[in-house]
């Protein structure tokens, strides 16, 4: 790809965060034929929906086998708009911020029903995590007034609050002598 045809792919997003984030994969992957290019793209809105993802988390989302789910995520990790997110293990990444959450919002206000489907995948994958954050999370995304998060979960979250034990700790303290 020459300088003029990268031009004027980035000419094309016109500027638009979402459709700079989707350009990557054109300017990444130019020797790939337009159709798998395209397969990358939905690959890339689908990982930017979670705050992370790995490769058995991405086929999940886009409802495919491991093996395409593994090699989709290769080829998102070439992107620039992709980074290792170490939090979540050695084989996670996410979407960087900015591009994260422009696809995201571009999602939501041009095909409302992939947005919902696609966090409510999310949801369900993450939702047998014994971590309640990711399922709290996505249980808002995908429908906050009439998916709130289930009791047994939200009853775990609070009590594993680190300040769940603040008040009995506080009361052991030892009181400041007087100065």
């Amino acid at each position: 790809m020459d300088f003029t045809e990268q031009l004027r792919i980035l000419q094309a997003a016109q500027g638009n965060p979402a459709l700079l984030a989707l350009a990557t994969v054109d300017l990444a992957h130019n020797a790939l034929p337009a159709g798998e290019r395209t397969r990358i793209k939905d690959a890339l809105v689908a990982a930017a929906v979670p705050h992370w993802c790995d490769r058995d988390f991405l086929a999940a989302l886009l409802e495919t086998t491991p093996e395409e789910g593994e090699r989709l995520f290769g080829q998102l990790r070439a992107l620039a708009v992709v980074e290792p997110f170490p939090a979540r293990g050695e084989h996670a990444v996410n979407v960087h911020e900015a591009a994260r959450l422009a696809l995201r919002e571009h999602l939501r206000t041009t095909d409302a029903a992939r947005w919902k489907a696609l966090s409510t995948c999310a949801r369900a994958h993450v939702g047998q995590s014994t971590e309640p954050t990711p399922a709290l999370r996505h249980s808002t995304t995908s429908s906050p007034l009439t998916n709130p998060p289930p009791p047994p979960l939200a009853r775990r979250w609070t009590g594993n609050s680190p300040m769940a034990d603040a008040p009995r700790f506080a009361m052991r303290l030892p009181l400041p002598s007087g100065n």
